[in-house]
């Protein structure tokens, strides 16, 4: 440890809750919001307008340090950013905190990103499921924050912007990476099971056009178990099936291990149950369009339909159909408040058929391609897993004491 004359406060001391709320009528048109998927995805607020948002909001002038109350192990932080002439609002999933003079924003929120933090609110955590674990506000402010002087503060903050947005640019790279190979595979599969064709509105040779609701044989709706109680949800056991929501669907076909379980009798079972060789599309919301193929039984919430296939078709085959289709099938959705494909809209969703050989042979060459694809794309999260842990390291080393960042010396800097 570097001697340096560092206090210890609690975070209380250091800070002003915010937690006055504005409704979504009194907002600016448009407005700044903060959310956990805003946050998650471009690692800030976005711009919405009012009619979007559906409840009260924290209201928000600028420079408060953000911190989620949701699954705090994720370690969302973020400094809200003053914006002239727009009003500010964040989720009330957030606890929003006005630095005093004593403390410099970005160095708060340094602080609460480093590891020892997110070890400790994790362990608070108070939830039955670990898909919405929180912790209080009043847990968050009686943490300890080591405090050193405000010119020390300002030499951390200058080290850790540098180095952590070298690390940034070099995860984005990553990510672009990624991205590209998906849109590699998405264009594969659409051009090796008929999408480039039925957009061109030519039919060839073997394919034959026709509706989705020919080569289905039951289609099903999830639905969420009633009650809410605690008793509704069942232990995973082979006597339980997966309760799954767009949440565990990537954009990749993949599918993530369940958070719920439902028993398959007695109180809470589900009403709906998707059979092992159905197809499963997202058709309710933001993630709409996204597409999966279940090799064993399950069930889902409202914005899960399942498709059984019917002896037409090969299931996989229809799952890379619809996969290489996904933007198609987002386009059959109106741009309501919340987007749904209606089941009449899905079932007249025009498909390529060819013949029953040409569809296995098809669906086996893309499962190659695929496993081919996701041996580079698991290479480079690796290496972006990695950047990140460094990402960490180096914050909390600093926040610590443990680095001098005025020579860039100490535990955690080669």
């Amino acid at each position: 440890m570097i001697d340096r004359t560092w206090e210890t406060k609690p975070l209380w001391s250091l800070v002003s809750e915010v937690r006055r709320v504005v409704d979504p009528e009194c907002m600016s048109d448009p407005v700044i919001h903060y959310s956990i998927p805003s946050l998650d995805s471009t690692g800030g607020g976005s711009e919405e307008s009012p009619d979007d948002i559906r409840s009260s909001k924290l209201r928000l002038r600028g420079g408060e340090v953000l911190i989620s109350k949701l699954n705090p192990r994720k370690s969302r932080v973020t400094v809200a950013a003053r914006s002239a002439g727009q009003d500010v609002v964040a989720s009330t999933e957030f606890v929003a905190m006005l630095p005093s003079i004593r403390v410099h924003a970005r160095y708060l929120m340094y602080v609460l990103l480093a590891e020892n933090v997110r070890q400790e609110l994790d362990s608070m955590v108070q939830s039955v499921t670990r898909s919405h674990q929180r912790v209080s506000p009043e847990q968050i402010l009686r943490l300890k924050v080591a405090l050193p002087p405000f010119e020390e503060q300002w030499r951390i903050v200058n080290f850790l912007d540098s180095a952590t947005s070298r690390i940034d640019r070099q995860i984005e790279i990553g990510r672009r990476q990624i991205a590209l190979l998906g849109e590699r595979l998405h264009a594969k599969a659409a051009e090796a099971t008929g999408r480039v064709t039925i957009r061109g509105s030519v039919v060839a040779g073997e394919w034959t056009p026709l509706q989705l609701r020919r080569v289905v044989e039951v289609i099903t709706t999830g639905a969420t178990p009633q009650g809410g109680a605690e008793g509704v949800w069942a232990e995973e056991d082979p006597a339980a099936i997966p309760w799954y929501t767009p949440s565990e669907m990537d954009d990749w076909m993949q599918l993530a291990p369940a958070m719920r379980y439902v028993p398959r009798d007695g109180r809470g079972e589900a009403k709906t149950t998707f059979r092992a060789g159905s197809v499963v599309l997202v058709c309710i919301g933001e993630s709409i369009g996204k597409v999966t193929f279940l090799d064993h039984a399950a069930t889902g919430n409202q914005q899960l339909t399942a498709i059984r296939p019917n002896s037409l078709i090969d299931g996989r085959f229809l799952a890379w159909q619809l996969w290489g289709a996904a933007g198609e099938i987002r386009d059959t959705s109106p741009f309501t408040r919340v987007r749904i494909i209606n089941g009449s809209d899905l079932l007249a969703f025009p498909i390529m058929l060819p013949s029953r050989e040409r569809q296995v042979e098809i669906r086996r060459a893309l499962d190659a391609e695929k496993s081919r694809t996701m041996v580079g794309r698991d290479k480079i999260a690796r290496f972006a897993a990695g950047l990140t842990e460094r990402r960490q390291a180096l914050i909390t080393a600093a926040v610590t004491g443990q680095i001098d960042v005025t020579t860039a010396r100490g535990v955690g800097v080669s």
